[in-house]
């Protein structure tokens, strides 16, 4: 347990040393907005009160805060499947079914 902890405050030193631009979605007009509320690095951020930075930030904000402090709000189940997309194109078809530019001689195979 004293290891953790140890761990923790190592981890919290680093986090101090940040920007909280460094975190993944945070651009300059964010970057401003939290600066007004006192945020300036990632540790600050980490331990800020969520509720607040969601009241003046949004929902996504929040929840980044949460992830910071190890709480994940998207499991893993919830996550959107890929979609899988097939494309088709005619558009090498010339009228009458022959690959465009073709003639009687040239054959369009594949594979």
């Amino acid at each position: 347990m004293r290891l953790h902890a140890h761990a923790g405050e190592e981890l919290d030193a680093v986090l101090e040393t940040l920007p909280v631009s460094s975190v993944w979605g945070i651009g300059r007009r964010l970057e401003s907005s939290l600066k007004l509320l006192g945020v300036e690095s990632v540790l600050r951020l980490k331990r800020a009160n969520f509720r607040r930075i969601r009241d003046g930030l949004g929902i996504t904000m929040q929840r980044t805060v949460q992830e910071l402090n190890g709480e994940p709000w998207l499991e893993l189940e919830e996550a959107a499947p890929i979609a899988k997309k097939v494309i088709s194109s005619r558009s090498i078809w010339a009228k009458g079914g022959e690959p465009a530019g073709a003639t009687g001689s040239h054959q369009l195979s594949c594979c």
